[in-house]
C-alpha cells in the first residue's frame, strides 16, 4: 500500500463522518453530496434482495471496480452469521469510503445445506467474478473440482469460517484460510476449564456430555473430540458425545432425555444457542450450573455471556466471525490490486471468553461485532 493509499485511509477517518453502503464516494470535509447506491446480495433459494444506503461526501471515481462472490453455508437470520456478514459489509464500505475500490458483491447462503453450497460455487465459477470467498463445512470433495476449475480460469479463492482439513498436497488451491484453528479449540477450552476449577476451588468433573449440532461437520467433530481427550487425560472423565441437531426449539426435550439417560453428567459442552435453549432444563432437573454441573460454551450468545458473568458458565470459545468476513474482503482486494496474500491459516480463534474479559466482549456484541 502506497503513501497515497495511506492518506486516503487517514482522510476517511478524519473526514465528515461514517460512510454506509458499497458506494463509490470518498469522504472529504469540504463539500457534501448525497447519493443513493445499491449492493445486490443473493439470498438462499435464488432470491435476490437489494440493500440501499445513502453516502455523503465528495464524489471521486474509484481506482478499481471488482466483483466478488461469497458462497457460504450460513443464514442472514442467524445470530452466529450476522457478525461475519457485517464484517463483509464494513470492509466493502471502507474500500468505498477511501476511494480505493468499488466492490460488487454477489452473496449466496444455504443454511447448512452443503450440497446447495456446492451448486452455488459452480454457479459462481461460471459467472467468472474477480474473486470468490467460500466456506468448506463438510467433505471437501464436494467443492474440490469446482475450485480447481475456477483457479484454472484465473479466479482466486479465499476460504473462511471452515477450511479444507486435508494435507497440503491434497488441499484445494485457495490462497489462504481465515477462521478458527479447530485443533486448538478443545485443548484451549480444557485449559481454561482447569484454570477455573483451580481458581474457584471447584470439583473435578467425571462425566462429560458433548453436544454436536451437525453430524459430519468436521470442525464440530474435531473440537469435541479433542476436548473429550483433554478431560479424559486430565480429569479421568467419561465422555459421551451426542448429535443433537440444529433445531433449537427441540433442545429442552433432547437435553432432558439425555440428562435423564446420563444422570451423573457433571460437565456439558454445547453451542451458545443450544445452551440458551436448554437452560430451563437444568433447574427443572435440580441441577445448578457452576455448582454441581460445569457448563462450557462454543460460539457465544448474549445469554451465554451473562451466564459467564454470573459464574454459571465457565467459559466459551469465540471464533470472532466478524474478522472472518472483514479480512477476506480486504485481502481479496489487496491480492487483486497489489498481489499481496497471506499464507496458510489466518487464525481468528480460539479466543476464550471467561470472567476476566466478558464485560468487554458484551460491549463488542452490543455494537454488532459479535
Amino acid at each position: 500500500v502506497g503513501r497515497r493509499d495511506i492518506l486516503k485511509y487517514l482522510a476517511a477517518i478524519v473526514g465528515t463522518g461514517v460512510v454506509v453502503g458499497a458506494g463509490t464516494y470518498f469522504l472529504a470535509p469540504s463539500k457534501e453530496v448525497t447519493t443513493t447506491v445499491t449492493t445486490t446480495v443473493g439470498g438462499g433459494g435464488g432470491v435476490t434482495t437489494t440493500v440501499t444506503s445513502t453516502v455523503s461526501g465528495t464524489p471521486v471515481k474509484p481506482e478499481v471496480e471488482y466483483t466478488f462472490w461469497m458462497a457460504d453455508h450460513g443464514s442472514p437470520g442467524s445470530s452466529f452469521w450476522a457478525p461475519a456478514y457485517k464484517g463483509v459489509e464494513d470492509a466493502i464500505k471502507m474500500l468505498s469510503a477511501t476511494g480505493l475500490a468499488k466492490i460488487n458483491l454477489k452473496h449466496t447462503y444455504t443454511n447448512e445445506d452443503y450440497a446447495k453450497e456446492a451448486d452455488d460455487l459452480k454457479t459462481a465459477v461460471a459467472s467468472k467474478p474477480d474473486g470468490i470467498l467460500f466456506t468448506v463445512p463438510s467433505d471437501p470433495m464436494l467443492f474440490d473440482a469446482t475450485v480447481r476449475e475456477g483457479v484454472k480460469k484465473g479466479i482466486p479463492f479465499i476460504a473462511l469460517n471452515c477450511n479444507d482439513p486435508r494435507p497440503p498436497e491434497q488441499m484445494m488451491p485457495y490462497l489462504f484460510y481465515v477462521g478458527e484453528n479447530a485443533y486448538e479449540v478443545g485443548p484451549a477450552l480444557g485449559r481454561d476449564l482447569s484454570r477455573w476449577i483451580k481458581e474457584h476451588n471447584s470439583f473435578t468433573p467425571k462425566n462429560a456430555l458433548l453436544c454436536n449440532p451437525v453430524a459430519g461437520h468436521y470442525i464440530w467433530e474435531t473440537r469435541l473430540r479433542l476436548f473429550g481427550e483433554y478431560v479424559k487425560n486430565n480429569f479421568g472423565a467419561n465422555v459421551v458425545t451426542q448429535v443433537t441437531g440444529i433445531e433449537l426449539p427441540k433442545y429442552p426435550e433432547i437435553i432432558r432425555a439425555l440428562l435423564t439417560q446420563y444422570p451423573n453428567t457433571d460437565l456439558i459442552v454445547a453451542s451458545g444457542g443450544a445452551l440458551d435453549a436448554m437452560w430451563s432444563v437444568f433447574a427443572e432437573l435440580g441441577k445448578k450450573p457452576g455448582k454441581d454441573i460445569l457448563v462450557v460454551g462454543i460460539d457465544p450468545t448474549a445469554g451465554v455471556m451473562q451466564h459467564i458473568k454470573s459464574g454459571e458458565i465457565v467459559c466459551c470459545f469465540d471464533q470472532q466471525q466478524y474478522l472472518q468476513g472483514f479480512i477476506p474482503v480486504l485481502m481479496m482486494y489487496m491480492y487483486l490490486r497489489h498481489g499481496f496474500s497471506f499464507y496458510g491459516t489466518v487464525s481468528t480463534g480460539p479466543f476464550i471468553i471467561n470472567e476476566t474479559n466478558v464485560d468487554r466482549v458484551i460491549k463488542s456484541a452490543e455494537e454488532g461485532f459479535r
